[in-house]
């Protein structure tokens, strides 16, 4: 398990190295403008996608961790295909009605690009990465870490890279070839994806009609999925209004060192992917004193490389700026600053919101997300007017600062548990106890080796 779960985590820092390397050849293939709009193109994809999934991702997560915690794997293969079928279903009809009111969309959005061509690539990539990212949790669920996290991360921004590379080369440097690139490198990884499932699962015919129901995969998810919607709409506030009240450099400006803060953000990322599967499991089982030193170990994990991350931006944020992507996006250093601080705040509160869903505390996600979002909306009107892309990233850190602070405090009072780090002799002694071995603790054999 320790094994899997580093290379998973080596997977996901080789995933954030291609990120960073695709998106400084994309700020230097597109215009200062094109690569702004390319940008909101990500960040609509990355709504649609989470909304047509449903949170099926999120419900498959759950129900297999809580299956295989009671040994039974036939009931979690079932669980996993009906909540692949609905996110399928989803994510389709969310792509179609993407590219049907593309118009309207992009009136409430200007800084998106014109053309139903540019419409039907988006909604491809809509598709296929939202159907990638369930298959990528149904590997890990199934304890296929690193599998899950080369799907997830790794093989589509490596992909990317190369064909961006190729075109660069050829001179095809327009944005729909940008964003045609993006379509097609995640469809083939969640085709590959989808194959290895296929492989992995046991005859259909043997689980047909076990497990739990679709009504009861919807019933978990929706709560998630308002969750997930509005924590990405909390998250992306700050570049909407950008674009509301700033020019297309300047969401260009912004999009480069928010993309870089989310390359710096992987060892928060990489724990929260490692730990869900057995939050699930250490729930059900009722062991929470086994729960809480998972969530302490899983803290100490990201908050050591996030601090070395947020110091050296400190001393240099506007030099590596400049350096990856032009002399001009070094007028960014002040953002990724601020957002480098407000995650390493983030992360010593612990992964909160992972503990409240994966134990079956989904509507508590869904109702810190709602102050969460009043807060980056509020802070974003009226900040940014006066103070620009500082004030947007002061936005988009406070509002993800309190969403992490109210779930945190709502899982110390309903379950005990406690996410962030004492600050005394125990965060030492957790330090100096190998904490990467509390992400993925000793679990019964039945919840690991009997799985196909």
């Amino acid at each position: 398990m320790l094994l899997a779960s580093s290379l998973g985590l080596l997977g996901r820092v080789g995933g954030s190295a291609a990120t960073l390397v695709s998106t400084v050849l994309l700020s230097r293939m597109l215009t200062t403008a094109e690569f702004g709009e390319y940008v909101l193109v990500l960040t609509v994809v990355l709504i649609g996608s989470i909304l047509g999934a449903l949170s099926m991702g999120e419900a498959i997560l759950r129900f297999v961790g809580v299956r295989l915690g009671m040994a039974d794997s036939d009931e979690a293969w079932s669980a996993c295909r009906k909540g692949l079928l609905i996110a399928t279903i989803g994510l389709v009809a969310v792509g179609v009605g993407y590219m049907a009111g593309y118009e309207t969309i992009r009136r409430l959005i200007p800084g998106l690009p014109l053309g139903r061509t540019n419409a039907a690539w988006a909604a491809l990539w809509m598709i296929s990465s939202g159907i990638g990212l369930v298959l990528s949790c149904a590997l890990r669920a199934f304890d296929r870490i690193m599998l899950g996290t080369l799907v997830e991360i790794t093989l589509y921004r490596v992909g990317l890279v190369v064909i961006l590379a190729a075109m660069w080369a050829v001179g095809a440097t327009s944005l729909t070839s940008a964003i045609a690139a993006s379509a097609l490198v995640a469809s083939i990884v969640t085709l590959g994806a989808a194959v290895a499932l296929v492989r992995m699962a046991p005859p259909r015919g043997r689980i047909a009609h076990i497990g739990p129901n679709s009504w009861e995969l919807v019933h978990f998810a929706l709560p998630l999925l308002g969750s997930g919607l509005l924590f990405r709409f909390m998250s992306d506030a700050s570049l909407w209004m950008i674009s509301v009240y700033c020019s297309a450099d300047e969401i260009a400006l912004y999009g480069a060192a928010y993309r870089l803060w989310v390359v710096f953000s992987i060892p928060q990322v990489a724990v929260n992917a490692a730990i869900q599967g057995p939050i699930a499991r250490l729930q059900a089982q009722g062991d929470g004193q086994m729960l809480e030193r998972l969530m302490r170990g899983a803290t100490m994990t990201a908050l050591w490389p996030t601090f070395g991350i947020t110091v050296v931006v400190l001393g240099a944020g506007s030099s590596i700026l400049g350096f990856l992507y032009g002399p001009y996006y070094a007028e960014g250093g002040t953002v990724l600053v601020i957002l480098c601080i407000a995650q390493l705040m983030c992360t010593a509160v612990g992964s909160s919101e992972q503990l409240a869903a994966m134990s079956g505390r989904q509507f508590a996600v869904l109702m810190a997300s709602v102050p969460a979002t009043i807060v980056s909306l509020v802070l974003s009107v009226a900040l940014i007017p006066r103070f620009g892309l500082s004030g947007g990233a002061v936005a988009a850190g406070c509002s993800s600062l309190l969403f992490k602070m109210i779930l945190a405090a709502y899982c110390a009072s309903r379950l005990g548990v406690r996410t962030w780090l004492p600050l005394g002799r125990d965060t030492i002694d957790s330090f100096t106890s190998a904490p990467l071995a509390l992400v993925q603790p000793d679990l019964p054999q039945s919840c690991s080796d009997e799985v196909p």
